[in-house]
């Protein structure tokens, strides 16, 4: 069930620790076989501690889940990646088991909102680093759970779990962006051209121009494809890679470009999530988590309408000694989304919007108002690239009716995963669609 958390007029207090931090592996049934030495406690060559009583009797038996501390008689203890290490104290004297039971639920990473069914629960949170950090005893996706998004979470923090005991996700999480509403960890445009990532802006001399470029798709983690070009002004250029595959810091896609330059919606980036466990991660049936791009869309003004560009995928970093994802409906993505096509769909109705990054194999299509206007180019998966949104630039016989350039799709997002020995059980058909890397807990020294 879901503990109770400390709120004072509508905000989460600062977590407190005691000032030892317990251990966060259980005790297990005690080996009869085990022999040890009167009045001692060791941690043995099973990675286990075992206490002695003063007649050679085990009482107590505790495995460890990363073996033994070197040096001492303690169990190993993990470095959370982030700089999180201290919220494995404050999950392991949590009493809460937070689970999210069949039906819908929400978290609002700006405040830490958490609603169950459309009841409003008490989870204990604050904000670090830019992450919401939620440490609790135990986590279970039993049904889904969405982040909030849209104008009024823009910038909102990415949403960490730190977990005691175990995780198991059998259900829908989505941080991914929707259009231009963006989940937690999202980068803002103004961010992502900080960072470097931002699709690039359509060429145009004003926002009635009559002839403007489309603009760039999103990139972060990997890059993205470029806009087609007008007639007299270029496309974007296509979003850049600048992030890292460890996830560290954890931020989430880039947007992508304006079109043209100075007014227009841009397509958000997807997410980012960090899940930690000191036990195990498992997800299984309809387990997934989604931080895809959004797509972009043709640009709402009836004087014409260029293609905006994807946006790009986001970061999903999971953390503990095990972590299995079983069974073919197990999804774990950050796709790019599509590019914006043309067309004269005044007000952005759907037509020419592209795809969101979403959960399946095949790549998000660009969109496109009718056939007759150019389609915006496609989000990334693992293994394909975006593509760029077309043109009508100069020198290029342009047989459509817009004279405007088509958005770029945006580039896909990282997958990271930290485990014992850096190695992942993927079994049964488990998707994994974005590209991903392995490595191993770091241990803190004694």
């Amino acid at each position: 069930m879901v503990g109770v958390a400390a709120f004072a007029c509508g905000k989460v207090q600062p977590l407190e620790i005691d000032a030892a931090m317990p251990s966060v592996d259980a005790p297990g049934e005690i080996d009869a076989a085990v022999t040890c030495t009167p009045n001692t406690t060791v941690c043995d060559s099973r990675g286990h501690v075992v206490t002695c009583d003063a007649s050679g009797n085990p009482t107590e038996d505790v495995a460890c889940a990363l073996g033994c501390m070197s040096g001492t008689t303690s169990c190993s203890q993990m470095e959370v990646s982030n700089g999180l290490t201290r919220y494995l104290a404050i999950a392991a004297q949590s009493t809460v088991d937070l689970v999210f039971p069949t039906g819908h639920s929400t978290i609002k990473a700006s405040d830490g909102t958490v609603m169950v069914n459309n009841v409003q629960v008490s989870v204990a949170s604050e904000v670090v680093n830019g992450m919401r950090v939620f440490p609790v005893r135990s986590l279970s996706v039993i049904g889904q759970l969405a982040a909030i998004k849209g104008s009024g979470e823009l910038d909102a923090p990415a949403l960490v779990f730190v977990a005691a005991g175990d995780v198991t996700i059998s259900a829908p999480i989505d941080l991914s962006a929707e259009d231009s509403s963006s989940p937690p960890g999202s980068l803002t445009y103004e961010a992502s051209v900080t960072a470097g990532c931002v699709g690039g802006d359509g060429g145009g001399d004003n926002l009635l121009a009559s002839q403007k470029g489309g603009s760039g798709g999103g990139g972060g983690y990997h890059a993205a494809a470029a806009a087609g070009a007008s007639s007299q002004f270029a496309g974007g250029a296509a979003g850049l890679a600048p992030f890292g595959e460890t996830l560290v810091p954890l931020r989430g896609g880039c947007t992508g470009g304006k079109a043209p330059a100075g007014g227009y919606i841009v397509a958000a980036g997807g997410g980012a999530i960090q899940i930690v466990s000191t036990t195990k991660i498992e997800l299984d049936g309809a387990g997934s988590i989604d931080v895809g791009g959004g797509g972009g869309k043709a640009t709402p003004w009836d004087s014409g309408m260029p293609g905006t560009g994807g946006g790009g995928g986001g970061a999903i970093l999971l953390e503990a000694p095990s972590i299995t994802l079983r069974g073919a409906d197990v999804v774990l993505a950050a796709k790019g989304g599509g590019g914006g096509g043309t067309g004269m769909n005044v007000n952005g109705t759907a037509q020419a919007i592209g795809a969101n990054g979403g959960i399946g194999d095949a790549p998000a299509q660009g969109g496109v108002y009718s056939a007759a206007y150019l389609k915006g180019g496609n989000g990334a998966t693992t293994l394909i690239a975006p593509t760029a949104g077309p043109g009508c630039g100069t020198g290029t016989s342009c047989t459509t009716p817009t004279t405007h350039g088509a958005g770029g799709g945006g580039g896909v997002g990282q997958i990271r995963f930290n485990t014992r020995d850096g190695n992942v059980s993927i079994v049964d058909g488990a998707n994994v669609r974005a590209p991903s890397t392995n490595g191993t807990i770091v241990l803190q020294t004694p």
